[in-house]
């Protein structure tokens, strides 16, 4: 496996990784057991490009000491947030077993109305206590749901976490402008797309888009492009 050079290093003894889960374009999941409790937990580890940009580092710290504060079984615990000896931050969270909703929308199709109600109304406990300790997550999509069949429990992930690429740093705009945005245009407010001051409403509007997914399969506008989905959007 490999692995963030310094982070088996910084988190040992109290916690041994175990396996990657996963690799996105803002950074890199690891799963590891926390020695003491005997417990799973998921670290993430933003990307060297980003890692190395100072103003990304302080935004990753203060996205993720705000959603520590968040308590709701909807919303993934934040565990610990710290910085390897190369500044590099990490996140070390709950971990989650299931399938993402945009997983399980891709293999499965529209939920059941009942599920998808069930769904919809944990997201939306999960919004409104961070919203109560001024968090707003920014970044509602299917696949930052994490659902678990078998329990019918659904949790809220990576809070705060798109703040991180709203920073303005030449780092952040180069990386979406490369694309890290596109895939996630359908489910962006209006004053979000026009980059106004967000408020509560636009993790609302999202989950408005998510509903529309989960009962029909897609999404409430048409488009074959990112332009043409922005422009429903807008107008």
């Amino acid at each position: 496996m490999s692995v963030t050079p310094g982070l088996e290093e910084e988190l040992a003894p109290d916690f041994q990784l175990s396996r990657q889960l996963g690799q996105g374009s803002m950074g890199t999941v690891y799963l590891a057991r926390e020695v003491a409790l005997e417990r799973l937990v998921a670290v993430k580890v933003p990307l060297p490009e980003l890692a190395r940009d100072k103003e990304v580092r302080a935004r990753f710290i203060r996205e993720a000491r705000a959603a520590a504060r968040i308590s709701h079984p909807g919303a993934a615990s934040v565990y610990r947030a710290g910085q390897m000896a190369d500044g590099t931050p990490y996140l070390i969270m709950q971990y989650l077993e299931g399938r993402t909703l945009a997983d399980v929308l891709a293999a499965e199709g529209p939920f059941r109305r009942d599920t998808a109600l069930a769904i919809l109304e944990q997201v939306a406990g999960a919004l409104a206590a961070a919203h109560a300790h001024g968090v707003i997550h920014r970044d509602l999509r299917p696949a930052n749901v994490i659902w678990n069949e078998a329990t019918e429990r659904a949790v809220l992930t990576d809070f705060g976490i798109a703040g991180i690429l709203e920073t303005g740093s030449q780092t952040v705009s180069r990386i979406t402008r490369a694309g890290q945005r596109l895939g996630e245009v359908g489910f962006v407010s209006p004053e979000q797309l026009q980059g106004e001051t967000l408020t509560e409403a636009a993790d609302i509007y999202a989950l408005g888009v998510l509903a529309h997914h989960l009962l029909t399969g897609d999404g409430p506008f048409s488009g074959t492009s990112p332009a043409q989905l922005i422009k429903a959007h807008l107008q």
